[in-house]
């Protein structure tokens, strides 16, 4: 576990829709506008605007979940010092992206230049 950096908000997130969802064998690429992308290769929940989250380790598992938030606006982000980031979206639904691997990175946020390694 990584954890996230110190006084870093990721306010950059707000505001942007999500364009496009890649999936791999072990990892799924988020491509949002901005030239803006997190790579997700650890947990990951999706959260009903009613408030149920189905968390996977098996990211193929999550695509259709995941995919029902494509276009839909980031309009908060929530990140705790432990590793996870929560995106909230216009939908009201709620992405959960989890810093789960001790010894591995369980996700990378790229925007423009900068790369964040979780």
């Amino acid at each position: 576990m990584y954890g996230l950096p110190a006084g870093e908000n990721f306010a950059f997130l707000v505001g942007l829709a999500l364009d496009q969802v890649c999936i791999g064998r072990h990892e799924m690429i988020l491509n949002f506008e901005a030239d803006t992308s997190i790579n997700v290769e650890g947990n990951l929940g999706v959260e009903s605007p009613e408030g149920r989250e189905l968390v996977q380790d098996d990211l193929r598992q999550a695509v259709a979940d995941v995919a029902l938030l494509l276009a839909k606006r980031v309009t908060n982000v929530i990140p705790r010092p432990e590793g996870t980031l929560t995106l909230t979206f216009d939908s009201g639904s709620r992405l959960n992206i989890y810093d789960s691997s001790e010894r591995y990175e369980s996700y990378q946020i790229r925007h423009g230049s900068d790369l964040y390694v979780i």
